[in-house]
């Protein structure tokens, strides 16, 4: 993920599991062109799903700036 998404990611990386399906989720920076985002959102499904063959979903959500995530530690 960091090779493919570099310096895009501005949160952690979270991997969840349901059932059979890995889901990989994150908050990603704002300026780049979506269809960009598009791409290497597809790309890494098929790379991953392929590697560990079982289904992957990539979730993730653009903010403006990495000063608009706001985490919560309990």
């Amino acid at each position: 993920m960091s090779g493919t998404w570099h310096g895009l990611f501005v949160s952690e990386i979270i991997i969840k599991r349901r059932h059979n399906l890995i889901v990989i989720a994150g908050f990603v920076n704002q300026l780049h062109h979506p269809t960009k985002i598009y791409f290497l959102k597809g790309y890494t499904e098929e790379l991953l799903s392929h590697l560990l063959r079982r289904p992957i979903r990539v979730e993730v959500q653009s903010v403006e700036h990495h000063r608009d995530v706001l985490f919560k530690w309990i």
